[in-house]
């Protein structure tokens, strides 16, 4: 019996210096209209040839993954009720804790469109067993949806509610990302213990305090995956690479609209 336990205990160690080695998030094939981002921000055409879809059209080619402008009965996964996965901008991530904190300042207008979209099919993948919470950064405090001091599930009502607030949502003004990090952390930090951390963290901004590799740091077992829109900062694209670098996550960069 204690041979048996040994063998137990020694499988499940190296499991998890396994999943430590592997890393919280890696990039992925997207499905179908995931690429539209891509596009519109001047990337590669879609390789599986998609057309854009129309308003309130229903992508059969994604199961699950209704248009951003969908009714809001529609959005959420009709694939299995349980899951800890989740995407965004061809990043995957695994926890049952996801925090989008996103720029949604004025000079992200150029982007605001494309990224609006992809955040909601995102959120519109989620599993209802995971929960989620959207935080926009603002000058001061972040504009927080669809429930301002808590998670909730990834069920398609609340799919809906967050859809309504990020449609309702301008890029306006100036940002604290600092802030809407700190706002994020503390969610998660009164988040159950199903496993599984993912903060996904995306800006246009040219200064980023450093410090921010610090605050991520001091987050135990949060997955941060981070995003540069545009042509940033040369210290802007570091401070992003650390911050996922120190979580065991994933950095990438979106280019800028063609024309712009």
């Amino acid at each position: 019996m204690q041979h048996k336990w040994s063998n137990e205990i020694l499988l499940a160690t190296i499991l998890m210096i396994a999943l430590c080695l592997v890393g919280c998030s890696h990039p992925y094939t997207p499905r179908g209209n995931d690429r539209e981002l891509g596009q519109a921000m001047g990337g590669p055409p879609d390789s599986h040839g998609t057309a854009p879809l129309e308003p309130g059209a229903v992508d059969t080619g994604s199961p699950g993954v209704p248009p951003a402008t969908a009714p809001a009965h529609l959005v959420g996964p009709s694939y299995p009720k349980k899951g800890s996965l989740s995407a965004m901008l061809d990043v995957t991530a695994r926890g049952s804790h996801v925090v989008y904190v996103i720029d949604r300042s004025g000079s992200m207008a150029p982007y605001w469109p494309a990224v609006r979209d992809q955040l909601i099919r995102s959120i519109g993948d989620l599993y209802p067993d995971q929960d989620f919470s959207v935080v926009l950064m603002d000058k001061d405090q972040p504009k927080v949806g669809p429930v301002r001091g808590a998670l909730v599930s990834g069920l398609k009502k609340n799919q809906g509610r967050a859809a309504t607030f990020i449609l309702q949502t301008e890029p306006v003004g100036t940002t604290s990302p600092r802030k809407a990090l700190e706002y994020a952390f503390a969610l998660l930090a009164k988040a159950d213990d199903k496993p599984g951390k993912v903060v996904y963290f995306l800006t246009d901004t040219t200064i980023l305090d450093n410090t921010l590799v610090d605050l991520v740091k001091q987050q135990a077992g949060v997955c941060v995956v981070t995003y540069m829109v545009g042509t940033g900062s040369p210290e802007t694209r570091t401070t992003l690479q650390e911050m996922a670098k120190v979580s065991n996550a994933t950095f990438k960069e979106i280019p800028q609209p063609r024309g712009q």
